[in-house]
């Protein structure tokens, strides 16, 4: 029985690590420990490269063909491709999107034979048992089929004791290719009316022995010093966190790690935070969402934005870096409650720390802001604010082309400008230009200078160098001739270097824009960054 399971993403060309496919690997581990030995194909969805790659891959010798889908991903045409190179074979289909599209998947001469439903690991393993056997695959709990013009489902409740589920056993440079991550806990507790996570269930823990044992594999085993919890709520029991930091803090190396929470398990277990921080806890990933408690209370958040101050001054007075989610756009979002955002953006001086400013809300199918399974559009019901967005949209668009159009940057030391950290300041000040509010503009200070980013590690692997941001566990690999670079524009006035392009592209025998290019990459990808040389918030930042 040969079985393989797919994970269709598109991945950054640059990026040497990338985001572990933890869910899959937590299957295989699972297939692996009753006799079924599964492999993990990560697909990258253009069509020719995905058929291609399929081919290469030999999609034609599997049994039981796995298929995760997550938003927005729709898995039909990609596994109508796999029936018509492998007719034989069960295609499933699991994962967020496949639990709460289940019907839109399921229909007479579907290429998809199966949906697992929520909790996938008892599922798959009695369907692909039955499939093994030759049994009939109906009323297997958690798996939804199409039989006699009709779904035939019935649910499964989910897995409390979730120790039952080993953690993957990783194979010696494995991390080499992937950040090291691991889910201590399912479910969520949280009412969020626009979330999809609720077909994960409740909230649930693994104990944190169990935890600690997978923390050791990943430190011990394989050398990491940097692991990510991606759960979305790590702090629900604050206990149980302080007992697995403590398991940490046992290691015979210090490590670092981040992790995501709601903000009401901040103000719940606020005296646990510091204890986070000693173990080595970096940085915190925040669903804020906005600012206004109508908007949070329609949203079911269950916080208040008092309360989000209050966590976020606790995160700031322990010097814990954090990350928000916010949304600030919406059908009914009016020009009032956006200048009420902006306003307490500012006076909490976060926007260094707002993942997307412009994002919007998605009516995600399953969720109930959408209950129904399929994907819906929105409107806005403010004309003036629909055109706002549309020109933050086109505004986007205007800077990611800036930081493309190296050349430029000769003459525009203000483009170069927003290619770094600022990038975030520019998009707020654009925003308030558009709703009439005043704005500072941004200026590069006369004493200016490229420094290097204090969270970067560079470390020499053969003719390669590796950038590994210490928070975030991402490397990116650069070339001899870009390292030089990076040392020689270190700590230089940015105005003397921009002067000096033609002298440096000289010595290294190359095209001015070859240089701005190298420059622009650089700062990026934040391993080089721009600040003055006493400007300590900044290089916080």
């Amino acid at each position: 029985m040969k079985i393989v399971l797919i994970n269709p993403l598109k991945f950054q060309e640059n990026l040497v690590k990338r985001n572990e496919v933890v869910s899959l690997t937590y299957l295989k581990q699972f297939l692996g420990n009753y006799g079924y030995n599964a492999d993990i194909l990560e697909l990258k969805m253009e069509e020719e490269v995905s058929r291609n790659e399929l081919e290469l891959w030999g999609i034609k010798k599997y049994d039981v063909i796995g298929i995760s889908c997550y938003y927005p991903f729709n898995p039909l045409d990609l596994a109508t491709y796999i029936k018509k190179i492998n007719s034989n074979a069960l295609i499933v289909a699991g994962g967020p999107m496949a639990s709460l599209l289940y019907k839109e998947l399921l229909f007479e001469k579907s290429p998809i034979d199966a949906v697992i439903i929520n909790e996938g690991e008892w599922s798959l393993l009695e369907l692909i048992q039955c499939f093994d056997y030759k049994r009939n695959v109906k009323n297997i709990q958690g798996v939804a089929i199409y039989n006699n013009g009709k779904i035939d489902f019935s649910r499964r409740m989910f897995e409390n004791e979730l120790d039952k589920f080993s953690y993957p056993y990783r194979e010696k440079g494995y991390f080499k290719r992937f950040i090291p991550t691991l889910i201590s806990s399912r479910g969520c507790n949280g009412r969020c009316t626009f979330c999809s996570t609720r077909y994960t269930g409740n909230w649930r823990g693994r104990s944190p022995r169990n935890v600690y044992s997978e923390i050791q594999h990943i430190v011990i085993e394989h050398g990491e010093k940097h692991f990510q919890f991606v759960e979305p709520n790590f702090l629900h029991d604050g206990k149980r966190a302080v007992e697995i930091t403590e398991y940490i803090m046992q290691l015979p190396c210090d490590v670092t790690f981040d992790f995501a929470c709601r903000i009401d398990s901040i103000l719940q277990h606020k005296e646990s935070i510091q204890q986070l921080k000693k173990a080595g806890a970096i940085k915190v990933l925040l669903g804020v969402e906005n600012f206004s408690d109508s908007i949070l209370k329609k949203w079911k958040k269950d916080v208040r934005c008092n309360q989000i101050e209050e966590a976020l001054s606790i995160l700031k007075k322990n010097k814990l870096a954090f990350s928000i989610s916010l949304i600030l756009f919406y059908p009914e979002v009016s020009l009032e409650e956006l200048i009420f955002n902006i306003k307490e953006i500012e006076k909490l001086e976060i926007i260094y720390y707002i993942e997307n400013l412009y994002n919007a809300l998605i009516l995600i199918p399953g969720t109930q802001m959408n209950m129904s399974t399929q994907k819906k559009e929105w409107k806005f019901l403010s004309k003036e604010v629909e055109d706002i967005y549309r020109e933050c949209m086109r505004f986007r668009e205007e800077l990611n082309d800036i930081m493309n159009c190296f050349d430029i940057l000769k003459s525009e030391y203000k483009l170069l400008f927003e290619t770094n950290a600022y990038y975030k300041k520019y998009e707020l000040n654009k925003l308030k230009q558009l709703l009439n509010l005043p704005t500072k503009k941004a200026q590069i200070s006369k004493e200016s200078i490229f420094y290097l980013n204090p969270r970067i590690a560079v470390e020499k692997e053969q003719e390669m160098y590796h950038c590994i941001n210490e928070e975030t566990g991402i490397v990116i690999q650069i070339d001899e001739n870009i390292e030089k670079m990076m040392d020689y524009i270190k700590d230089k006035n940015i105005f003397s270097v921009i002067d000096d392009i033609g002298e440096i592209s000289g010595e290294y025998k190359l095209q001015k824009s070859i240089i701005l290019e190298w420059i622009c990459f650089l700062l990026r990808n934040r391993i080089v960054l721009i600040g003055d040389k006493v400007d300590e918030e900044v290089h916080n930042k």
